[in-house]
């Protein structure tokens, strides 16, 4: 056995055994302070046990066990360049790492990620222009460096974090892109960015029993920033010493399920007058498992488009660029696929008039989205869930749905005679909110998209109060 091969073996198995070890003690809640747990996007995940959120801190350790022990072998071949890579890593995990200890809001954050990839800029980190695919001719940016360089590495970061809503799904895209990235810098020679590669690979695979369904540890914003951040980083560093274009390109291929999910949700939220960060639970493993699909066989499906995605990418940098067109087939058969039989479109027929519709409902919807704010504030002034209910009831009917004044019985009277018409709402594990409009309305506004805003701040006020949630559904419905 080669040198090289025995490190990265070594590398493999330390960081595995390493973030095994951790992710058990996070697991018994040796790191766990109160309050840091799974509880905080209960209405958007389908998990509703108190999870801790630092898995971030395996994936850290296992990546720095790599490092070290290439250091230890050759500590010639670690120049200040991949320092630095650490350095803005880990600036990105301690970001999320504190956002998972006490939330900081999501314009803070974003303003720390572009400080950091500024930081990162002026530490080296860049792409300062892009060979082609062949490797004959490079094209300098020039002006552009930066800001392409800065958006590069808080895109990708955001990408995945964004699909960190289902147990075990950010962890598996991690490990086969990095699997991926790890197989590239073989094929360049780089030894040390394929030997921390292949120690993030072990480290996420240590992490995965702790992070498939039901996860005991969630990979938290700072592990996902972390693997975002990483595979920014690794893949401008790789690029630095082949074809630009080529290892862009195919880490966007790569990508591709984050990706498609991202342009989803912003389309989504874009038409529905919904902030960008807007947390909601229609990604695309939410639509699979209301499509009938349990949880492990949703993430199956999903590991098998990135592995589709990956294999795709890696075709593309041995053969030059030749299968660039059957790359962008494949992309564009599985988004249109998706949107199609995932309803993100009901009718490609009717989607200039869905689109119309929709934007003309944002008013509304924006509105709901503020009221969801304002009683996400009030609760923490509210003495008692009586109170905070009595408000939640007023904020809804200012909204368009019934006040809260009839008896069941009166409720269920209407009902049976079509003069009511029920928006349920509903994430398994967490209580059912039950919100009414008269029957004459129901066409007239979207109240699903409006009970959803209402959904978040109906969920955490169980979970503040301590509200028994028995079988699913609450003890309380909102009419």
């Amino acid at each position: 056995m080669s040198e090289a091969t025995a490190m990265f073996v070594g590398a493999f198995i330390v960081a595995a055994m390493i973030s095994i070890g951790i992710a058990y003690l996070i697991s018994k809640g040796l790191f766990t302070r109160k309050g840091v747990d799974g509880q905080r996007d209960a209405h958007r995940k389908f998990n509703h046990q108190n999870v801790s959120r630092l898995g971030g801190l395996c994936l850290v350790c296992g990546y720095l066990s790599g490092f070290v022990l290439f250091t230890l072998v050759a500590p010639e071949a670690a120049g200040d360049e991949w320092l630095a890579v650490i350095v803005v890593t880990s600036g990105f995990f301690l970001l999320g790492f504190i956002d998972d200890i006490r939330p900081i809001g999501a314009r803070l954050k974003l303003a720390g990620q572009f400080a950091i990839a500024i930081g990162a800029f002026e530490l080296g980190i860049r792409i300062d222009g892009f060979t082609s695919l062949d490797g004959e001719t490079k094209a300098l940016l020039g002006a552009a460096t930066l800001p392409i360089s800065v958006l590069w590495l808080v895109a990708i970061p955001n990408l995945i974090n964004l699909i960190d809503g289902m147990d075990g799904l950010a962890t598996g895209v991690g490990i086969f892109v990095c699997s991926m990235l790890a197989l590239m810098a073989i094929s360049g020679g780089q030894v040390l960015a394929a030997v921390t590669c292949l120690a993030l690979v072990g480290a996420l695979l240590g992490f995965l029993l702790f992070n498939f369904p039901p996860a005991k540890v969630y990979l938290g914003d700072g592990g996902a920033y972390f693997l975002g951040s990483f595979i920014a980083t690794h893949s401008m560093m790789t690029s630095q010493k082949g074809s630009v274009m080529a290892v862009f390109l195919v880490t966007l291929i790569a990508l591709g399920l984050p990706i498609i999910d991202t342009a989803y949700a912003i389309a989504r939220r874009a038409i529905r007058g919904l902030p960008l960060f807007h947390a909601d639970a229609h990604h695309v493993h939410h639509r699979l498992q209301r499509r009938g699909f349990s949880k492990r066989r949703s993430l199956f499906i999903l590991y098998g488009i990135c592995i589709v995605f990956c294999l795709t990418g890696l075709a593309i940098f041995w053969n030059q660029g030749v299968m660039i067109p059957i790359a962008a087939a494949v992309f564009f058969f599985i988004a249109i696929f998706g949107a199609k039989h995932l309803e993100f479109v009901q009718q490609w027929s009717g989607l200039r008039a869905q689109t119309i519709r929709a934007l003309k409902r944002r008013r509304d919807i924006k509105r709901a989205h503020r009221t969801a704010a304002y009683l996400m504030d009030e609760m923490e002034h509210c003495d008692s869930s009586e109170e905070f209910f009595r408000l939640f009831s007023e904020s809804a009917s200012r909204l368009g749905f019934l006040p809260d004044a009839s008896s069941a019985s009166q409720r269920e009277d209407a009902e049976s005679e079509d003069k009511l018409f029920k928006v349920k709402t509903l994430t398994p594990g967490n209580p059912e909110l039950h919100l009414y409009v008269p029957e004459r309305l129901r066409y007239e506004h979207n109240w699903v998209i409006t009970a959803e805003c209402l959904y978040a701040p109906f969920v955490k006020a169980h979970s503040r109060f301590g509200i028994p949630v028995k079988n699913g559904s609450a003890n309380l419905s909102t009419q």
